[in-house]
Order: structure tokens, then sequence, then C-alpha cells
């Protein structure tokens, strides 16, 4: 794909559907996870439940966001997603990554240097690549 990475394109097969918190926890954020014909996973924002702001509904594709931040050196914000939005809300980055977060892909790490800041996030190593 190109420097824009997301999809308007609905995948064939929705995997799962789940609430989880914004980063902020300020509000319930519905996201789903799908497959196209080719098995490619995405991931989307469906709505935010109890809270404001705008944000996309593209599908994203997840292998998208995983190459975007395994590259990355920990720990990281969700500005890393900025490419994959261009042009978008910067809501969406946000939302996506408290979805990664929720489905466990990611973890929050603490700032050595403001303590009790949490707005930072490693990758969590995925069982099935190690060793």
């Amino acid at each position: 794909m190109t420097e824009k990475q997301t999809s308007d394109t609905t995948p064939h097969r929705i995997l799962k559907e789940a609430k989880c918190s914004s980063l902020s926890g300020n509000s319930t954020l519905l996201y789903q996870i799908g497959c196209d014909d080719e098995k490619n996973l995405y991931i989307r924002i469906k709505g935010n439940i109890d809270g404001g702001g705008f944000f996309n509904k593209e599908y994203v594709p997840l292998q998208s966001l995983l190459e975007t931040i395994s590259d990355k050196q920990v720990p990281f914000t969700s500005s890393v997603f900025k490419k994959l939005f261009i042009g978008k809300s910067n809501n969406t980055q946000c939302f996506v990554l408290a979805a990664l977060l929720a489905e466990g892909l990611i973890t929050q790490v603490e700032n050595k240097y403001l303590a009790g800041e949490k707005r930072r996030y490693g990758v969590l190593e995925c069982p099935a690549s190690r060793d």
C-alpha cells in the first residue's frame, strides 16, 4: 500500500465487536475487527458511545499498525500513527490505540521522566513469535 494505509472498504467478515475505554477514560469506544477474503485483519472504530469528538470509521489494516509500532522505540505515543491517518481527525489515532490496548497488543509504559504520566505505550511480544 502507499503512505496512506487506510481502507474504506468493509471487510467481508466481522470477527469481533467490542467496547473499550478511551485513553483518557472519559468515553467508551465501540470497535470492530474484521478480515477480507485473503484473511488480512482490519480494525476500525465504529462508535464513541458516551463521548464527543470526531473520528474516522475507516478500516485500517492491522498489519500496517503493527509494522508502524514495531519500528518505534519504546515508549511511543499515538502520534506514531499520524502517517496512517493523513487528513483525518487526531481522535482516530488515539481511539485505535485504545482498541489495541484493549486487545492486549500494546501495554502502557510509565514515563521515567514524568512521574505518573501514562500516555506512553510499548509493544507486547506475540507468544507465537517467541523462540
